[in-house]
């Protein structure tokens, strides 16, 4: 397992959240190895979030997810 990831806030429900790992050399979210868990049950370090629509989507969800978002940089750290 990578000891990056990323968060595809596009598939993250009800304090289930889809981990992807990512590739830190290329850039790369690696969709296809996508883990659903809660925070806690995650080792790796969280190094951002991502929607597979782009930048835009994942603005607005941070903006319907304020809190969530809050606990995951929390978790981030």
């Amino acid at each position: 397992m990578n000891k990056e990831c990323v968060i595809d806030v596009s598939c993250s429900h009800d304090g289930m959240y889809a981990f992807c790992p990512y590739d830190k050399a290329t850039g790369d979210v690696i969709v296809g190895m996508t883990l659903i868990t809660s925070l806690n049950g995650f080792k790796g370090k969280i190094v951002g979030l991502f929607h597979p629509d782009g930048q835009e989507a994942v603005e607005e969800w941070i903006k319907a997810h304020p809190d969530e978002k809050a606990e995951i940089a929390k978790r981030s750290e």
